[in-house]
């Protein structure tokens, strides 16, 4: 099968699915903020479509004409994330309504303990740290109702089709390689990029904005995302999206459901247990296409420093193996392990659970979604590095911002600003036993 045929069958079933673009809740009236709230809408392109855009396909068709560096890369992928971070920071600086959001401040810390202990700091690292900035401050004005997240996430999965689709029609050559032993689809051909070397962090991105962007979506339009979601994936030539993009949508569409919840559970506990595969068992050097050996180095540099690890850049700047592919540990746990050890890890559970408990409850199954399959793809990818802008910089933020969106201040009145779809679904809620932190 032709590659450009799959390429646009997925942009025409998401333009179908656009025709049924619309949640099963009833509309929501825009709120006299959603100017500041926009700031989070800027944040979600510049950070998220963006660098997908540039380093996916635009950087590509780029690097056909003009020697494009690291620090070209970093600078045009990630400095206007940078600068709309700091300007949402000062918003919620300046408001009355806004204070200090702790799941943040644990991931920061994270992310600062290494500079602390070992004193490495780098451009990569203070990328990460300003990334981190936009979620510090909790702030009314800057909420993004739950159901945007969806419209934003369609918008930029069809983006980023339609932009693969043109760039191989023009310069087939910036975005097509043959199959290689590692890389193959059914069309024979393997969608790539000259700045992150095969087509995984596409089809890892399409995989977690899929499972964003059919929440709460008539059934129509989650088969059409999700169809095309699958045909972007499979030409990527990344299986480990593909195992997230499934588990994430068993979650995403079961856990609002009382019925399908224990799905959506066991789904989840699937991705948690595959994920620590890697960690538990022992594999020759040649295993899943030399992770093998990635995995076994990991695990002897975690049991030299088990309780803080070896530093944000440890495993790219000291790693001996003689391996290309050696950005990180391709597993979420050993990546982590080598960079900020046991300690590291159980602050970022923290967070991670202090966040889903403290936010409104469509907020927590959204994200719970997201981190599902963000564990999922762990198995076999290192997709959460807040020490350092690997990669999918963009990740821990998003999942913070979509908690926090979903945070209420308890002195704070809300009961003649809230939405009234959103006090429907919270007496739905209630009705089936819920309270706002969740079943009791």
């Amino acid at each position: 099968m032709n590659l450009s045929i799959l390429l646009f069958a997925s942009v025409f079933l998401l333009l179908i699915a656009r025709l049924r673009v619309v949640t099963v809740l009833q509309p929501r009236r825009q709120s006299s903020t959603s100017t500041r709230s926009g700031l989070i809408g800027i944040w979600f392109w510049v950070s998220l479509v963006w660098p997908v855009l540039f380093k996916a396909v635009l950087g590509s068709v780029l690097a056909l004409y003009l020697p494009v560096s690291g620090s070209a890369v970093f600078v045009i992928s990630y400095v206007p994330s940078i600068v709309i971070g700091i300007a949402i920071f000062i918003v919620a600086l300046g408001s009355r309504e806004s204070f200090p959001y702790v799941p943040a401040i644990l991931v920061m810390a994270v992310v600062i303990m290494p500079i602390l202990i070992f004193g490495v700091v780098d451009i990569g690292v203070v990328g990460a740290i300003f990334m981190i900035v936009p979620t510090l401050l909790w702030c009314r004005a800057l909420s993004v109702d739950v159901l945007n997240w969806p419209r934003l996430c369609y918008q930029g999965l069809l983006v980023l089709c339609l932009s693969m689709a043109v760039v191989f029609v023009v310069w087939p050559e910036a975005v097509v390689e043959t199959c290689r032993l590692d890389k193959c689809t059914v069309a024979g051909q393997v969608l790539t990029s000259s700045i992150t070397g095969n087509g995984n962090f596409l089809g890892l991105c399409v995989a977690l904005l899929s499972v964003i962007a059919v929440y709460r979506q008539h059934w129509i339009t989650v088969a059409a995302v999700g169809l095309a979601s699958l045909i972007v994936i499979e030409i990527s030539g990344s299986r480990t999206a593909m195992i997230g993009l499934v588990l994430g949508y068993l979650v995403v569409l079961g856990i609002g459901n009382r019925m399908s919840r224990v799905v959506a559970l066991a789904a989840a506990m699937v991705a948690l247990v595959i994920s620590f595969v890697p960690v538990f068992r022992v594999y020759g050097l040649r295993d899943y296409t030399y992770r093998g050996a990635l995995w076994m180095r990991a695990k002897e540099l975690i049991s030299e420093s088990p309780n803080v690890g070896h530093g944000a850049n440890y495993w790219t700047e000291h790693n001996a193996y003689r391996f290309s592919s050696n950005y990180a540990a391709h597993n979420i746990w050993l990546e982590l392990g080598v960079a900020v050890g046991f300690f590291g890890i159980a602050v970022l559970v923290v967070a991670a659970v202090w966040a889903l408990l403290t936010t409104d409850v469509e907020n927590r199954y959204l994200a719970s979604a997201l981190i599902v399959t963000t564990v999922a793809v762990g198995f076999l990818e290192a997709p959460i590095q807040p020490y350092r802008t690997g990669l999918l910089p963009f990740l821990c933020p998003l999942i913070l911002l979509l908690c926090s969106s979903g945070m209420r201040k308890r002195s704070v009145d809300t009961s003649e600003t809230e939405d009234p779809a959103m006090k429907a679904i919270r007496n739905q809620n209630v009705l089936a036993g819920l309270t706002r932190d969740g079943a009791r």
